[in-house]
């Protein structure tokens, strides 16, 4: 039996076999359960890809002037903010360099995303080198649970009317 050279498989089930650099007959596989997984090598291109299509309709349309962008249904129902509400205006505002604008329709998103650069940095160094990585933060048994605590506060701070967090709130 071969060992299975990453340690995230176990705890997070087969779909970290798409992420997986070894060569394991586990991973072999289930790369046949899921079509994607058969195409590694032009995973991460495609993301790249996608990403910037994305960024260059975000840079160039203000998501808060055009109608065919996504609006929030939640919003829409309620009201109410959502965690993700101002996260297209402040994508929009990021890639035009306008930090505190971006962090004025959605603070959590800008705080992210320092972290998720860091975690994706090491995910493509592992697909690069062939190497397992593991992260000890994002690996770790209480952070899903901290992120879930993170969000909910942020959900319910942002609605609340007062000072100072209307300033969580984004502008419509």
């Amino acid at each position: 039996m071969e060992v299975h050279q990453t340690r995230l498989y176990y705890r997070f089930g087969w779909c970290c076999a798409l992420f997986c650099t070894c060569r394991c007959d586990r991973c072999r596989r289930l790369s046949h359960v899921w079509p994607l997984m058969r195409y590694k090598t032009w995973y991460l291109p495609g993301i790249l890809t996608g990403l910037a299509i994305l960024a260059v309709v975000y840079y160039r349309y203000d998501p808060g002037r055009y109608i065919y962008f996504p609006k929030c249904p939640f919003h829409s129902l309620t009201g109410l903010d959502c965690p993700g509400c101002g996260s297209q205006r402040a994508i929009h505002a990021l890639l035009h360099g306008r930090v505190a604008q971006a962090a004025d329709h959605n603070l959590l998103l800008v705080m992210s995303l320092p972290f998720l650069a860091v975690h994706y940095y090491h995910k493509t160094r592992a697909a690069v080198s062939r190497h397992a990585y593991a992260w000890g933060l994002i690996g770790h048994p209480a952070t899903a649970k901290v992120i879930f605590v993170v969000v909910v506060l942020f959900w319910v701070l942002r609605n609340v009317p007062a000072a100072p967090f209307h300033y969580l709130a984004s502008d419509h």
